[in-house]
């Protein structure tokens, strides 16, 4: 499955594309060290394939980012369940590319919420960040994500369908008409 704008494509990992189950790895492991998550393990491929496997296919979702000028994937978003409240589901981001314009994790997160709210039909989004990664806290914030809990050296931040729905037109705005996100299965 894949969601897709002029400028990005968002296609779904499974198991029957392990190359892109490699790369959310990888991509994983990239930031280890760094200010983003300097206190976890690295992760093995046989460790990271059982967790893979063991997400519902129902309710977690994992997309790569693919630019339309690019043959490889930049990064990676997520949607998932299992360790959300009922009718919710925690996201993430992460890209590999810091050369990238700012528009394809705008686009990226767009078609994210997108899926979330008017696909999967879920009522709140959060995600969970190291405080020392202010730059994802302010990412999020522009699109309407607040800090509803700090606890266990977290910060948890929400947007609601609701609080989505309100600052929709705003963050839709700035996609050309014709980027309305679509839904594509190829």
């Amino acid at each position: 499955m894949k969601r897709t704008t002029s400028l990005i494509t968002l296609r779904q990992v499974t198991l029957a594309s392990p190359g892109d189950v490699e790369f959310i790895r990888t991509t994983r492991n990239s930031f280890l060290g760094k200010d983003v998550y300097a206190e976890e393990h690295f992760i093995e491929a046989a460790e990271h394939q059982k967790w893979f496997a063991g997400l519902d296919s129902v309710r977690d979702f994992f997309f790569v980012i693919l630019p339309q000028d690019a043959p490889a994937p930049v990064g990676f978003v997520g949607c998932y369940q299992k360790r959300a409240p009922a009718n919710s589901a925690e996201i993430s981001i992460y890209l590999t590319e810091t050369d990238l314009s700012f528009l394809v994790p705008f686009h990226a997160m767009t078609l994210l919420l997108e899926f979330i709210f008017r696909e999967l039909q879920l009522q709140r989004a959060y995600a969970a960040f190291f405080p020392r990664n202010e730059r994802a806290i302010r990412f999020n914030a522009g699109f309407g994500f607040r800090r509803f809990d700090e606890k266990d050296g977290m910060i948890y931040t929400e947007l609601t369908a609701a609080e989505y729905e309100t600052s929709r037109d705003k963050l839709r705005k700035f996609l050309p008409e014709s980027e309305s996100p679509a839904a594509v299965d190829r």
